[in-house]
């Protein structure tokens, strides 16, 4: 009963879906799917930033000031709390120095060192703002350092881990789309089919597209809210400028924080498909073993930068999908 209510289901769906369905099943791109996200839950940034006294206080100025209408008039008059505070402190502390009280001497040496680093650092992004005004970019308070993090060369050897997730996997599930008919010597049935041999591959690159998009859109996306986490980034701040991040100055789009990301990934997703798209183009035109070595031809450049011939690294789609 169960496989004749699967059979009546599976007969109803579009061939595409049916496609979608074999490659999960039947050519076991669901386990394939499961060990890679399995991976990427082994391979994942579980660090964020270290956070010492200076990086709480400045963490407390951000929570206050994001949802602030105006956050450079609450930044000044912030500036100016704490200005208040270091002088009340060099009073207390020239105080203690009379009364010789060595302890407290060094309680309120420390909390005046950490509130003097504060201040410099909002003082710095402040001006940093003021600069980017002048051309007429309007940036928000974000925390700089977990922004720089994600955004900076700390993020390449994950994003290296991930490519080689993505790329592996879309590889491994998208080659047996056709070349599982080759090697069942079912072509010969599907050329005489009423659909015909070439809407029988352009049903084919759809759910090739399909399946990538989902394989996508799963480690990606599971990246992106590890990224979250990890970095404690508020999703209110990717409404900003990119030029917020003071190491994203010189960025030459004028998009938010989250379109740069979306842009980024967006990116990943093309890579991948036209990776998978490759593939099919080889298990379309030569036999499945010939067509296994072809496709294992993909990693050669990224063997070869990883062995000192850095040069290939640019021929390499790990590369590009790594610094993307």
């Amino acid at each position: 009963f169960i496989y004749k209510v699967k059979g009546d289901i599976l007969s109803r769906l579009p061939l595409v879906l049916t496609e979608v369905y074999k490659q999960f099943s039947v050519q076991h791109g669901l386990f394939i799917l499961v060990i890679a996200v399995f991976i990427f839950f082994q391979l994942r940034i579980s660090v964020g930033v270290a956070h010492n006294e200076v990086q709480a206080e400045l963490e407390r100025y951000y929570n206050e000031v994001r949802y602030v209408e105006n956050q450079e008039e609450f930044t000044e008059e912030y500036l100016k709390k704490i200005d208040e505070w270091l002088i009340n402190a060099d009073n207390e502390l020239l105080a203690y120095q009379e009364d010789n009280n060595i302890y407290q001497i060094q309680i309120l040496s420390e909390e005046i060192n950490i509130q003097r680093h504060v201040e410099d650092e909002i003082v710095k992004q402040r001006q940093y703002r003021q600069q980017l005004l002048k051309n007429k970019i309007v940036c928000g308070v974000v925390p700089q350092q977990e922004f720089q993090s994600v955004t900076g060369e700390r993020m390449y050897s994950y994003e290296e881990k991930n490519a080689l997730i993505a790329v592996i996997s879309v590889i491994i599930v998208t080659y047996g789309i056709v070349s599982y008919e080759k090697k069942t010597h079912m072509i010969g049935l599907i050329r005489s089919a009423k659909i015909g041999y070439r809407r029988y591959l352009v049903k084919k690159i759809y759910s090739l597209i399909l399946i990538t998009f989902i394989f996508w859109i799963i480690i990606y996306g599971l990246n992106f809210i590890n990224l979250l986490n990890v970095y404690n980034i508020n999703i209110h701040d990717l409404q900003y400028p990119i030029q917020s991040i003071m190491t994203m100055q010189s960025y030459p789009l004028k998009i938010s924080i989250g379109m740069f990301f979306v842009i980024k990934n967006l990116l990943r997703f093309i890579l991948m498909l036209l990776t998978a798209l490759a593939g099919f183009c080889i298990s379309v035109k030569t036999s499945y073993k010939n067509g296994v070595f072809l496709c294992s031809l993909f990693f050669v450049p990224y063997v070869l930068d990883l062995i000192g011939i850095h040069i290939m690294k640019y021929l390499s789609v790990f590369y590009w999908m790594m610094i993307c």
